[in-house]
């Protein structure tokens, strides 16, 4: 089986059993690791705030890969020279007409972090979307969507716009 990445906040049970056989200094034993395990399990209790914590932090994964899967089709769409990067003043040309022009005044401090690019990652446009949403719903009492500003940058560029000029 794979195991996912670490997060300390939420194991596997592979990941836990690693911990375990590593806590205990025992060589990995099947039936002591599934014993501790089921002891564990029926010893251990969440508490509520537990429980909601967990919640919590589950509902803001699945949250932030949805925003990851949102942008990363987006920068594919606008990236049709396949160099994996994109032009960042076409972009920046976009959204300074955003909600009629006043969002502008609130999103040009986050586009000083790139002033010394002329191109961004897939990475770097990841980052400088969410930033852009963060500020933006900052500025706006939490009235910002991130689909909102998604869909308007889709539906204003042109691919035309983020080619790579040989």
């Amino acid at each position: 089986t794979k195991s996912n990445p670490y997060d300390e906040k939420l194991m596997d049970k592979k990941q836990f059993s690693s911990l375990l056989i590593s806590f205990s200094g025992l060589k990995k034993d099947e039936m002591i690791v599934s014993a501790l395990i089921d002891f564990f399990r029926t010893t251990y209790k969440e508490t509520d705030e537990e429980k909601t914590e967990k919640k919590t932090y589950l509902q803001q994964q699945l949250i932030d890969e949805q925003r990851r899967t949102q942008c990363d089709l987006l920068f594919e769409k606008i990236n049709t020279s396949c160099t994996g990067l994109i032009k960042l003043e076409p972009l920046i040309n976009i959204l300074k007409q955003y909600k009629e022009g006043a969002a502008f005044e609130h999103i040009e401090q986050v586009f000083e972090t790139y002033q010394d690019h002329s191109q961004i990652s897939r990475e770097q446009f990841f980052d400088l979307i969410i930033n852009i949403h963060q500020t933006l719903n900052e500025a706006l009492n939490g009235e910002e969507k991130l689909d909102d500003l998604t869909k308007y940058i889709d539906s204003q560029q042109s691919p035309v716009l983020y080619q790579k000029i040989a």
